[in-house]
């Protein structure tokens, strides 16, 4: 099993080889903006096809890259040092901006500190779904402003940086035969999100909270439970082994809510004649996720949304690929829809 386990997080770091080696050259094709260098992080953007059309759904990327031993944070830092990496899109008129979603990122523990943080130690690339109005007249050009910012460390060292690129897209003839652009760009973002619930094996995830509507001011907590098959079981969140992948959830940020550390299962303790101490999670097991609610938070639905990281193996010894599984938990807020 440690042979299996190991080349894994070889098949990982050769995937997160060839997605900075792909980002390492200034053109995945036509459209992009120009690479803009700000200290030790290059920022590009790019849209996935030639033109836009009428009323249609197309994405922008943004690709944050740190240069060799930096990184930057995820949109959650996780500790108390870092800072979100964020990116913004400023749009024409009629255009509409969606919800930006970010690759998976690395849970890095810093022993000084004592603390975990979220961070990319390699490119990241961000996709921006977007929606072009019915009122967009073919001929006319649509310009995009992408403005990014975060904190970049090295050897715990952290400058806070920014960015401004810009690209543009005409707007297409209806019913013109509109070609897709940075295929392989998209296609290796798309590769480094996060699975849907319903897409994997071995585990089901269900969420919750314990009260029926929260009210702004007050406390509550969500709870993500994972169901795991019988004969199978993941490592903890606190894996004796440094090459065993541990349990991680990762919390996005959310407007309005403020999220404390989850708070991890108890974890089942054996002793395997191969590989020694291990700590484990089996059956079914929940994370709690402690949230205040902002005083000033609207009534409008929320979502406790984020990442569960994990390894399933089976008792026979067979461990299977790592999962990085999105979830996203209803909250309802008192007096809202």
């Amino acid at each position: 099993m440690n042979r299996e386990i190991r080349s894994f997080r070889c098949q990982r770091c050769l995937v997160a080889f060839w997605a900075l080696a792909g980002l390492s050259g200034s053109a995945f094709g036509s459209p992009s903006s120009q690479p803009k260098k700000a200290g030790p992080v290059t920022v590009q953007g790019f849209a996935d096809r030639e033109a836009i059309a009428a009323g249609k759904l197309f994405n922008l990327a943004v690709s944050v890259t740190p240069d060799k031993d930096y990184y930057v944070y995820w949109q959650n830092p996780g500790g108390l040092v870092g800072l979100p990496t964020e990116i913004r899109i400023i749009a024409p008129d009629g255009y509409k901006v969606g919800r930006v979603r970010y690759p998976v990122p690395e849970a890095k523990y810093d022993k000084t500190l004592g603390e975990t943080s979220n961070v990319y130690e390699r490119a990241a690339v961000l996709i921006v779904p977007m929606l072009a109005p019915e009122s967009a007249a073919p001929g006319d050009e649509a310009r995009f402003i992408i403005k990014g910012s975060w904190l970049v460390c090295n050897k715990g060292q952290c400058v806070p940086g920014e960015a401004e690129v810009s690209l543009s897209l005409p707007v297409a003839a209806t019913g013109a035969d509109i070609k897709p652009a940075n295929e392989k760009l998209f296609q290796q973002a798309r590769d480094a999100l996060p699975l849907p619930a319903d897409k994997v094996k071995h585990v089901k995830l269900a969420g919750s909270i314990d009260k029926e509507a929260v009210k702004p001011g007050e406390p509550f907590t969500a709870t993500l439970t994972a169901e795991i098959e019988a004969g199978h079981h993941m490592q903890s969140h606190k894996p004796h082994q440094d090459y065993l992948i541990p349990a991680v959830v990762f919390v996005e940020r959310t407007g309005g809510f403020d999220v404390g550390d989850v708070e991890y299962a108890k974890p089942h303790e054996r002793t395997d004649k191969i590989l020694g101490k291990l700590s484990e999670y089996t059956g079914k097991i929940a994370f709690k996720i402690p949230v205040e609610v902002d005083k000033d938070a609207d009534s409008a639905p929320h979502w406790v949304r984020g990442i569960v990281q994990y390894q399933i193996c089976n008792d026979a010894g067979t461990c299977f690929p790592p999962q990085h599984v999105a979830f996203a938990i209803p909250v309802q807020m008192a007096g809202g829809p």
